[in-house]
């Protein structure tokens, strides 16, 4: 007698061709597994809030055609990683 575990480490030994053909034998439609994603917890960490501010200011002073520099002149690394937090 053949144990359920036994017959399916079997079916999971088997290539993919095998295993549709005895899909098919079994009248079973094989079902295809597709990765959990992990969700966002939507909290950012110091240097990704660095990187959004600073890509922020960039973009905004290149639509005043000011230079990049002087969009974050005002902010010191000290305030914006206060910003972060």
């Amino acid at each position: 007698m053949m144990l359920a575990e036994t017959a399916y480490n079997v079916i999971q030994a088997l290539p993919e061709a095998e295993k549709e053909r005895l899909y098919s034998m079994l009248k079973l439609e094989a079902k295809e597994v597709k990765p959990k994603v992990k969700k966002d917890d939507g909290h950012w960490t110091n240097e990704q809030a660095k990187d959004y501010l600073l890509r922020l200011f960039t973009t905004q002073a290149k639509r005043k055609n000011k230079k990049p520099e002087a969009a974050t002149s005002g902010f010191s690394n000290r305030q914006l990683t206060h910003l972060t937090k």
